[in-house]
C-alpha cells in the first residue's frame, strides 16, 4: 500500500515489542508510517479520523479470550467511531459469515456489508468448495451513519454463552 502511494498510514498493536520491531524494521524504506502502542478497544484518535480501517484478524484474536463478546462490541464501536462518515472497514477473518456476520449487525452499527470468500493459500478448493475451513473471509463494511452507539453490557451473560457454543462448535 505504501509504495502504491498510500503513505499516510497508522499501524498500532497493543504490544509494545511487535512495535518497537516494526519501527526499526521499517524506519528507513517506510519513513511517513506511523506506529503506535493501543488498545483497539480504546482507541486515542478523535472521531472520523479515518477514512479506513483494516484488520488482519484482530477480532478473530479478541473473539478467543475471555470477555470475548464485550471485547468485540468496544472494538467494533472505536472502529466505527474512528471512521468518516463513509469509511470503510476491512476485516479479514478465518472465521465464516454465519458465525461472524452477527457481530457486526449490533443495533446502533448502520454498515453496508459485504463478504468476499479468499481461498487459504495451498487450499485445494476444486474438490469442497463449501468447506469453510479452506477460506479467509474478507468483510468490507461502509460506514452509513454517523451516530456512535454505546455499548450494552446488559446482553454480556446471553452473548458469552452463544460464544462459548460457537467456539466449541469450531474446535
Amino acid at each position: 500500500m505504501y509504495n502504491a502511494g498510500f503513505q499516510n498510514i497508522t499501524n498500532i498493536d497493543i504490544s509494545p515489542s511487535v512495535i518497537k520491531q516494526l519501527q526499526e524494521r521499517y524506519k528507513d524504506k517506510f519513513t511517513e508510517m506511523k506506529f503506535a502502542v493501543m488498545d483497539v478497544r480504546k482507541l486515542e484518535f478523535g472521531i472520523s479520523s479515518f477514512d479506513v480501517v483494516i484488520d488482519k484478524a484482530t477480532l478473530d484474536s479478541l473473539m478467543c479470550g475471555e470477555g470475548s463478546t464485550a471485547n468485540s462490541e468496544l472494538m467494533l464501536n472505536e472502529v466505527y467511531k474512528v471512521l468518516i462518515p463513509s469509511g470503510i472497514y476491512v476485516c479479514v477473518s478465518h472465521v465464516a459469515p454465519d458465525k461472524r456476520e452477527k457481530y457486526f449487525l449490533k443495533p446502533g452499527w448502520d454498515w453496508l456489508m459485504s463478504v468476499e470468500q479468499v481461498p487459504k493459500f495451498g487450499a485445494d478448493v476444486s474438490t469442497n468448495k463449501a468447506d469453510p475451513k479452506k477460506y479467509h473471509y474478507v468483510y468490507i463494511l461502509t460506514k452509513q451513519g454517523t451516530e456512535i452507539p454505546s455499548v450494552n453490557p446488559a446482553d454480556e451473560a446471553k452473548e458469552e454463552k452463544e460464544e462459548k457454543e460457537e467456539k466449541e462448535e469450531i474446535a
